[in-house]
Parts: C-alpha cells; sequence; structure tokens
C-alpha cells in the first residue's frame, strides 16, 4: 500500500474520510492471489535497507557521522527503532496465519485450480513458457504453507528459518504493543536470515510478476543499502547478504528444484550470506 499526499488535506479531509469509510472492494480469488505476491515483492525490496540500517544502528556509534552529535544520537536511536520495526512488521504481515485478507495464510492454501489461472496470468505478462510459472507458484505456495503458521507452532517447525520467524512474530505481536516484558533475545542472524528470504521470494515474484525489472535489482539493492549504512555508521559491520550470491539465478535453481529450494531457504540460507 502507497502512502498518497493530498493535494488540499484540509478541503478534501471529508471526502477522503467517506471514502475510506465505504466497504473494501471484493477481490477475486485470482486478484487475491496476485495483489498477495505484489504485496511481498515490494516488501522484499526493502529488506536489505531496514537489516542494514538496523545493524548499523544497534552498534556503539554515539551518532551518525552525517549528523553529528546530539542530533545525531537522536537519529541513531531513531533509526534502530523503525528499522527493527519495519522488519519485524513485514514479517508478521508476510506469513500472518490467517486465511483472511491479503496473508500468507490465504495464500497457503490456494486450490491447483487458482494456482492455474495465476500461472496463465503469470505466463502471458512474462512471456514465460505456462509450466515454470506455475512451478514457481507451486513452490511458493509451499514455502507459505509451511511458514505461515501461529508463532507458537513456528516455534517447535524442524528448520531454522521456522523458528526465527516464530520469534519475529512474538516480537511483532507483544513487545511493540507493550502487552509483554519477555526478552525475545532476537540475534542479528534472525534478522539476517528473515531479509535474505524475503528476498530470494521477492526475485521469484519479480522474473513472473515485474519482468521488466532488472534481474540484478536486488543484488543492486542490497549493494546499495549497504554502502548507504556504511556511510552512515563506518564502524559497523556493513558485510552485504547478497554479495557474493546471484540473486536471480538462486531463485530460480529454488523453484525448479522444490526439495533442494526448501531446505536452502530454510536452512541454508544463512551461510550463503556469510553472516553465519
Amino acid at each position: 500500500m502507497s502512502l498518497v499526499l493530498a493535494e488540499d488535506p484540509a478541503d478534501s479531509l471529508r471526502a477522503r474520510v467517506e471514502r475510506l469509510s465505504k466497504p473494501p472492494l471484493q477481490l477475486t480469488p485470482l486478484n487475491r492471489s496476485v495483489h498477495f505476491l505484489r504485496g511481498v515483492y515490494s516488501r522484499a525490496t526493502f529488506a536489505s535497507a531496514s537489516f542494514y540500517a538496523f545493524v548499523g544502528a544497534s552498534g556503539e556509534d554515539e551518532g551518525t557521522p552525517a549528523v553529528a552529535d546530539f542530533p545525531g544520537v537522536v537519529f541513531h536511536n531513531f533509526l534502530e527503532h523503525t528499522a527493527f520495526a519495519s522488519l519485524t512488521l513485514d514479517c508478521r504481515k508476510a506469513f500472518g496465519e490467517s486465511i483472511k485478507g491479503l496473508t500468507g495464510g490465504f495464500f497457503g492454501k490456494v486450490s491447483d485450480e487458482l494456482l492455474v489461472e495465476h500461472a496463465a496470468f503469470w505466463a502471458k505478462r512474462a512471456s514465460a513458457p505456462p509450466a515454470d510459472a506455475l512451478a514457481a507458484l507451486r513452490f511458493l505456495r509451499m514455502l507459505f504453507r509451511r511458514l505461515s503458521k501461529h508463532r507458537a507452532e513456528l516455534l517447535r517447525g524442524p528448520s531454522e528459518l521456522e523458528q526465527r520467524i516464530g520469534l519475529i512474530k512474538f516480537h511483532a505481536d507483544r513487545a511493540a504493543a507493550h502487552l509483554s516484558l519477555d526478552d525475545y533475545a532476537i540475534d542479528v542472524l534472525d534478522m539476517a536470515h528473515f531479509a535474505a528470504a524475503l528476498v530470494i521470494i521477492g526475485e521469484i515474484i519479480r522474473a513472473f510478476d515485474a519482468p521488466w525489472d532488472s534481474s540484478t535489482r536486488f543484488n543492486d539493492l542490497d549493494a546499495a543499502a549497504a554502502t548507504a549504512a556504511h556511510k552512515l555508521f563506518p564502524n559497523s559491520r556493513s558485510l552485504p547478504m547478497l554479495g557474493t550470491m546471484d540473486v536471480s539465478l538462486r531463485a530460480r535453481l529454488c523453484w525448479k528444484d522444490p526439495k533442494v529450494g526448501l531446505d536452502y531457504i530454510t536452512r541454508q540460507l544463512p551461510k550463503s550470506t556469510g553472516w553465519e
């Protein structure tokens, strides 16, 4: 969802309130499927920037070189808070277990018939073989079905990514709302694994739903985000997660061999990023 600034907020307040007070448009199952994955792709494009901002601001620097003295300290703490909140809330949204709305729980339960319909849409959009589009969608459905569960169930999951998403969802659900004083002990590796997984998923979606975007899009975003974070926080660890990885190739290999792809994303990905 994008933020649209009204040209004349004072004059249009009533109109905007009335518009948003109306019942939401009812989407067809295909539209829900398409728009859910587009939302995940959008969130994935911010994953690297959020992660590096969190890592940099979580260090021991007092302020930033770009903003000196007390204003820099204020901005430093703001970045740490907002970057962490962005990652945890994106995790909860992408892997929400509810089957209502645009959630991973919904997509994990879509029917074979709907996937065929979605695959035809993707194939036409990307000028790709329908069989490839369907294979990618089946892999994504399997992945969201595995990862879009209640946080307590995820903590009992057999893979590291399931457990990490469970921890992150606990934080998003409770700590941000000040409903718990529990220490969730979320490690930077938990965030790195989640962010990298979101990027791989985002690239699978990009290849079919936004084929005009460069196949190096996520590598470029990752490199730019790491560079920016290093300029703000020179003493922080700014090792690019994707510096030695061809994200487009890796994403394609995942859906072409679903069993290997699932194990790679849920278990092996941290080692590939160099953050393990």
